[in-house]
């Protein structure tokens, strides 16, 4: 099986629980320094990493409900990833950059405008898991 290390991630990426013969690490979980790995599809997302590592403070690498909310609120707003939601099934297994999300991906490719900038959008995938990536605090 191939592997890629994202250790020095500078977005936030989404990985697409998919059978693509190719697995995603990245550092995560804060000082932790926990290696979490998934097989699947890497797309970039729209989103600013600190903003997500600002939800988890100094104290815990550890995903809370009030910590999955925050990024539920977080995805509904940002383009492309607002039919992302923290999967509250796989908390334990979430923590700071590695967070564990379900959602659904657009039917068909939207028509874009040419000076629109957009990046990372997904097609075909239906009813998805996946996991939210980013830089991890350590």
């Amino acid at each position: 099986m191939k592997k890629i290390r994202l250790y020095d991630l500078r977005a936030v990426m989404l990985v697409i629980d998919h059978p693509s013969g190719v697995i995603y690490a990245n550092q995560a979980g804060g000082t932790s320094c926990l290696q979490p790995e998934l097989e699947g599809v890497l797309v970039p997302l729209e989103l600013e990493p600190s903003r997500l590592a600002a939800l988890f403070g100094t104290a815990s690498s550890e995903i809370s409900p009030a910590i999955a909310n925050a990024i539920d609120k977080l995805l509904a707003s940002g383009p492309g990833t607002s039919s992302l939601r923290v999967d509250r099934a796989r908390l334990a297994e979430s923590y700071e950059a590695w967070v564990h999300v379900t959602g659904e991906s657009p039917p068909v490719v939207r028509d874009v405008d040419a000076t629109e900038t957009f990046f990372g959008e997904w097609y075909g995938f239906g009813s998805l898991h996946g996991v939210l990536t980013w830089p991890n605090r350590d």
